[in-house]
């Protein structure tokens, strides 16, 4: 299986299922631990831990594994505000962009935050995470 631009054998696959089965481990760990385990580096010679930690959540959503619950769960705090819910939630639109006209206006408030991550949420294809 092909996962983040590298190929897992089926003993790796076991192997990840094996470490699972540790006691006190999480998400993080499991990760760190694969990269090592699996001589998974950057070319600075870094664990590719991001990558992996991906690699980790698309082989659950495919049934491979089953990861250990986040242990700080994220929530999600636009649902709080309705009218930033309502700006967020509306559906996709492909606006054309005069580049002349472009406004970049920097976030400052809190609701601005809370409005920007909702969109990324929403809109952007890696989502807030």
């Amino acid at each position: 299986m092909r996962y983040c631009g590298r190929d897992f054998t089926p003993s790796e696959i076991e192997r990840i299922r094996q470490l699972l089965t540790v006691p006190q481990m999480n998400r993080a760990r499991l990760s760190r631990q694969v990269c090592a385990e699996l001589g998974w580096r950057r070319d600075n010679g870094g664990l590719k831990d991001m990558s992996c930690r991906v690699a980790l959540l698309r082989m659950q959503a495919d049934g491979l594994i089953t990861l250990p619950p986040p242990r700080n769960p994220k929530p999600v705090a636009y649902r709080s505000y309705p009218h930033i819910e309502q700006a967020v939630l509306q559906p996709a639109i492909i606006p054309t962009i005069d580049l002349a006209t472009l406004n970049v206006d920097p976030v400052l408030t809190k609701a601005d935050s809370m409005l920007w991550n909702g969109y990324i949420e929403r809109h952007h294809y890696l989502g807030i995470s």
